[in-house]
């Protein structure tokens, strides 16, 4: 079973500004050998402060189901893994800013 791809970061945008406060995560599709990926969001670059992460997420989208804090920047950041939950490095790291 190969190691999946690492997936592209697409949406909300890198530096975003205003960002609804239930936003909707969108990256790559990562192949080959893709089982699900998981989603990571923190308010510190190190994955340190507030870490939520989100596991067995089927597709490449994701929405949340409950609100983020307002006027808050957070870092989000994908890996993918296959069936072996063996995983990819993980993307890049971008941020956001929530609305007010």
């Amino acid at each position: 079973v190969s190691i999946p791809s690492v997936p592209t970061l697409l949406a909300p945008v890198n530096g975003a500004e205003s960002t609804p406060l239930m936003p909707v995560f969108d990256w790559s599709n990562s192949t080959p050998d893709l089982h699900h990926y998981q989603l990571q969001l923190a308010t510190d670059s190190a994955f340190t402060l507030n870490l939520v992460s989100y596991t067995d997420i089927l597709t490449s989208t994701y929405t949340l189901t409950s609100d983020l804090n307002p006027n808050t920047t957070y870092y989000w950041r994908v890996r993918a893994f296959n069936a072996a939950n063996k995983s990819s490095a993980w993307s890049a790291i971008w941020s956001f800013t929530t609305q007010p």
